[in-house]
């Protein structure tokens, strides 16, 4: 998570980079503030730098604009949120002739947080046995 973009709504943007295989993509996820705050507290004492920041910066402004907050200006460097996978999806947008199509931007609705250590662990038997199972077939 490198910035994050808030205004007087309970909406939340955060821009970041996702790593996939050996290339960075750069990423924009919407939170709903709560759920956001929830997932920062989890990591610590940089997670609790960050929610101490943004807290304040949301009560100091009568946010009549949208306030960007740099991870890399206040913490050194930005939260990787790798304890947690994200469920998301992409929102529709409204074409001129009033029909939905698929957003073309790299923006994504975080729909569930997921702990990533309990999903790997209920996961693990599952890809075992298919695994087992491909191996037995050859």
């Amino acid at each position: 998570m490198e910035k994050i973009i808030f205004s007087e709504d309970s909406a939340v943007t955060v821009i970041g980079e996702l790593h996939e295989c050996y290339k960075p993509t750069t990423v924009t996820l919407g939170f709903d503030f709560d759920t956001l705050a929830a997932v920062i507290r989890e990591y610590g004492q940089k997670g609790q730098q960050v929610l101490n920041y943004f807290n304040k910066d949301r009560q100091r402004n009568a946010i009549d604009y949208p306030i960007t907050i740099n991870l890399k200006d206040i913490t050194g460097s930005r939260l990787e949120l790798i304890q947690h996978y994200f469920k998301v999806y992409k929102p529709l947008t409204m074409k001129p002739n009033g029909k939905p199509e698929v957003m073309k931007e790299d923006f994504y609705i975080v729909e569930e947080v997921v702990d990533r250590a309990s999903y790997d662990r209920q996961h693990v038997g599952y890809y075992r046995s298919a695994l087992n199972g491909t191996f037995h077939q050859i």
